[in-house]
């Protein structure tokens, strides 16, 4: 039985990335998630992102975030940190200073496997002065069959608070595989859904993460 639910779950990730590239709008995004102890609720994180678009070909955004995770309990963590953003625009590369505060409330799903989290993101612009929220929920299962392996399913919304209005929007499904040594890793699809000019485009997205803990 699990085994099948397991198949089912990889088939819906096979067919999700047979549209990658069917409209030749698909992009590619990789990140590093470090994790470093530095107590028992205490962590110091770093993650280097960079993404590419137009079929993989076009280089176009970097991002290093550094910061500190803060765990209160079994459900609630705080974790402000810093940013260095480039982005390839329509007049060159653009340079930001970002300040952060992502707030997490997870628990079980009464007597299921089931994991939830919700994710509160708060973002100011230092270089264009705009404010950001994001919200992110997420659920995710342990797969007992396969030691290591869990799959997930979220969805994000982004606010822009300066402009008053919802710019992105992030539909993803995935599975994570945990490694020896505190290594793990991450596969995912991603409708992203961009607001421009006042209408939406869709990019179908390939997301991979690679997790460090030490």
């Amino acid at each position: 039985m699990m085994r099948n639910w397991v198949t089912a779950w990889a088939l819906l990730l096979i067919v999700c990335a047979g549209a990658l590239g069917a409209d030749n709008d698909w992009q590619i995004w990789s990140d590093l998630k470090v994790k470093a102890s530095l107590g028992d609720r205490v962590d110091f994180t770093f993650k280097p992102a960079v993404r590419w678009r137009d079929n993989g070909n076009d280089f176009y955004y970097t991002r290093y975030d550094a910061g500190f995770k803060v765990v209160f309990n079994e459900n609630w963590a705080i974790e402000p940190f810093y940013s260095f953003r480039r982005k390839d625009g329509s007049s060159g590369w653009d340079h930001s200073d970002l300040f952060s505060t992502h707030l997490f409330y997870t628990c079980r799903l009464g007597d299921t496997d089931f994991k939830f989290e919700n994710r509160i993101r708060l973002e100011k612009n230092f270089d264009t002065e705009r404010e950001a929220g994001r919200e992110r929920i997420k659920l995710s299962r342990d797969i007992e069959a396969f030691k290591g392996l869990s799959v997930f399913a979220g969805d994000e919304i982004i606010y822009d608070f300066s402009g008053g209005d919802f710019k992105e929007n992030r539909l993803q499904a995935g599975v994570k595989k945990k490694l020896d040594g505190g290594l793990s890793l991450e596969a995912a699809y991603q409708l992203t859904s961009l607001r421009d000019a006042g209408h939406w485009e869709d990019y179908d997205t390939l997301v991979l993460s690679l997790g460090l803990d030490i």
